[in-house]
């Protein structure tokens, strides 16, 4: 068990971007009763509704941390694909986002969200939201920072609840005097500022090509698996 205060930055697919610690001290899958406790944790670009999220991953490493604080730092919910995926129920999945967060300053606010978006999200998303409300159970404060994919959050900013809060940037002082400034960075990038039916229209495009990539390697991963190993 790692005692010592820490910072680590974890992008979604699960590659350590800024650590005091290395690598390989970090948690893995096969790290049975191994948690990584520390000051805190900042992920981004977590993109649950996305078929490009990287979901099983993100649970894996998420059922082996407890820190004092774990930033999320925008994209949490990818609103664009949910609303893609929810075809004509679009309204229905920024209703569900909108309730959840009305009604969430005195309860959790990830079970809230997964309430309000269940019946668009994957089982393995709904799996991380109910991981993160467990984290606030468990005494871990959660910061969420909207991004581009989640803009809808920021009508919300500020807004706070037991364990949680919800805001558009998020300036963290480390155990070691470092000053880190946490922030999405989208409104400053002009070319994500595009026409909306534009930018749903990319999204749906990514999405499309995505379900067809992952279709296209279970048949190659089938076929492969039938051919006589000395003629591959």
């Amino acid at each position: 068990m790692i005692n010592r205060p820490v910072a680590v930055e974890v992008a979604h697919d699960g590659r350590v971007i800024g650590s005091v610690l290395p690598p390989h001290a970090l948690p893995t899958a096969s790290s049975r009763g191994l948690q990584l406790r520390c000051d805190a944790i900042f992920l981004s670009d977590l993109h649950l509704g996305s078929r490009q999220c990287e979901a099983d991953g993100l649970l894996r490493f998420l059922s082996c941390i407890h820190p004092n604080c774990l930033v999320l730092v925008g994209d949490v919910l990818d609103l664009q694909a949910l609303r893609h995926h929810s075809g004509c129920d679009a309204p229905d999945v920024e209703r569900g986002v909108v309730s959840s967060l009305l009604d969430s300053e005195t309860s959790n606010l990830f079970e809230r969200l997964l309430q309000g978006l269940s019946p668009w999200l994957p089982e393995h998303h709904r799996q991380v939201l109910i991981r993160l409300a467990r984290l606030i159970d468990l005494g871990v404060e959660v910061v969420l920072i909207p991004g581009n994919h989640d803009a809808l959050l920021r009508d919300f900013c500020p807004r706070t609840g037991p364990g949680w809060r919800l805001c558009r940037e998020l300036a963290y002082r480390t155990a070691l005097g470092t000053h880190i400034l946490a922030v999405h960075g989208d409104e400053e990038d002009a070319l994500v500022h595009l026409h909306d039916g534009l930018v749903q229209a990319l999204v749906s495009s990514q999405e499309t090509y995505t379900a067809v990539a992952s279709r296209l390697r279970g048949w190659m991963g089938r076929l492969a698996a039938g051919v006589d190993p000395a003629r591959r």
